[in-house]
Formats: structure tokens, sequence, C-alpha cells
């Protein structure tokens, strides 16, 4: 029997929930084995589903499949520009998928206000970013500041529930990075690997369940 959609959010949200625990459990090894669950459970699961429209699926299917490849070299000594590209064909992914009926950028006030929170978090850390990787955290920061742009712009055009959750997912995953990037090269924060985490898969589990609800395209 093929797994519904309605599987989705327990599965992933059962390995999410454990994998965030292990962080303030301090249980490196449990967090480890569990951080690329959610996501690989994710995959497995879109491809082997026929809930949702087929163009969204596979947009999403690749996305995940990205975001798993990013999850496990970020755990990889010395793997982080590799877990960057990774991240960054998440973004990619998910730019396209919420273009699908709106066209780009529905909402040029939300590229303003998204890019220019963007802008001054980039301001305050470039300088302590090394030099090799200023231009990619500059490209990377962009990307993913137009990707919630451009799901917040469907949202205002489309105006249903799962597009508004979509784009709380999309704005979730930024805070994710955001934070990862601040707790990395500007200052240690509290609680980092919980809040980063938690935010992070939330934001995924929302646009997983939600945009694949979204058959607007």
């Amino acid at each position: 029997m093929r797994p519904s959609v309605a599987l989705l959010p327990a599965l992933v949200i059962a390995t999410a929930l454990f994998a965030t625990a292990c962080t303030l459990l301090g249980w490196d090894t449990g967090f480890l084995v569990a951080k690329p669950l959610p996501m690989a459970l994710a995959v497995l699961l879109l491809a082997t589903s026929s809930g949702g429209d087929r163009r969204t699926r596979r947009l999403l299917t690749w996305a995940m499949a990205a975001a798993l490849a990013g999850d496990v070299l970020l755990m990889v000594p010395n793997g982080f520009m590799a877990g960057l590209i990774a991240f960054l064909g998440t973004h990619l992914c998910y730019l396209a998928l919420f273009r699908r009926g709106v066209g780009w950028f529905p909402s040029w006030r939300a590229v303003v206000v998204v890019l220019g929170l963007a802008v001054i978090v980039l301001t305050g850390e470039f300088q302590l970013l090394p030099s090799a990787l200023r231009l990619p955290v500059a490209v990377y920061t962009t990307v993913i500041a137009l990707m919630v742009s451009q799901a917040i712009g469907r949202a205002t055009r489309l105006r249903t529930r799962d597009a508004w959750l979509t784009a709380s997912g999309a704005a979730l995953f930024m805070a994710s990075d955001t934070m990862i990037s601040l707790n990395r090269f500007v200052a240690p924060l509290p609680l980092a690997d919980f809040a980063i985490m938690a935010s992070y898969y939330l934001g995924q589990i929302l646009i997983l369940r939600h945009a694949l609800k979204d058959e607007t395209a």
C-alpha cells in the first residue's frame, strides 16, 4: 500500500522531534543518527505517494533530497561549503515551486522587506566571515531571501491558509539559516542547536504539508 499524504507529518514530525530532543539532551550520537531521518523519510514518502499534483510533488522531492544531502554534509568535517551548495539547490527548487500559478514575485513589498532584513544581517556579519565564504554566503543569503519573498508573494496572491502556512515555513527556514550563520561567525546564541533545528524542521514540515495540499497551478 502506498503511504498517503496524511502520513507525512506524523512520520517526519516524530523523527524531527527526536533529533531536536537530542540537541537539548546533549546526546551527540543520537543527533548524528537522527538528523537526516526527517528529510530521508520525506523523500521516501514523496517518491512513493500518489497524492497531490505531480509537478509539485517532484519539486518537493528534489528540494527535500537536496536538504537531506545538506544535512549530511554539514555533519562532515569541512563540509560547510558543500552543505551550503546542497541547501542552495533546495531553495532554487522552492523558488520554482512557489512561482507556479502566480508568476515571479507577486509582492514587491515582500521582496523589499525580506531582502532588506537579509542585507542587515549580512552587513553585520560580513567582515567576520572567512574571505573564502563571503561571496558564497552573500549569494546564498540573497537566494533564500528571494525564496521567502516569493513564498510570501504567492500567499498574498492566493490568500489561502495553505499558502500562508507554506510561506511561514519558508520564513522559519530562513530564520534557522540566519541563526546558523550568526552562531557560527558572530557570537554563540543561547540554545542555538535547539533553536536552529526546531525552526528548520518546523519550516520544512510546513512547506512539505501545505505546499503539497495547495494545488493551485
